[in-house]
């Protein structure tokens, strides 16, 4: 979690905001200490790449095939 002071959220509330819209969360300090915690108010983080890696323990062995339905259906 990033910290910024205030000077810092001054300058750079375009992208700060724009950070937090995207899930990242920043601190605010004064003299050192946090008095602020920005983030987003979206119920749920977006998921960061690589997030899910080693957590996934099966895939089924047709896994990358089209199925029929599919192929007759949306690939004419």
């Amino acid at each position: 979690m990033e910290q910024i002071s205030i000077y810092e959220l001054e300058k750079n509330i375009a992208r700060i905001i724009q950070s937090a819209s995207e899930g990242e969360e920043l601190i605010v300090v004064k003299d050192g200490k946090p008095i602020v915690k920005i983030t987003s108010i979206s119920s749920r983080p977006k998921a960061k790449f690589g997030s899910a890696k080693e957590k996934i323990k099966f895939i089924a062995e047709d896994f990358d095939e089209t199925p029929k339905e599919f192929e007759n259906e949306y690939m004419p």
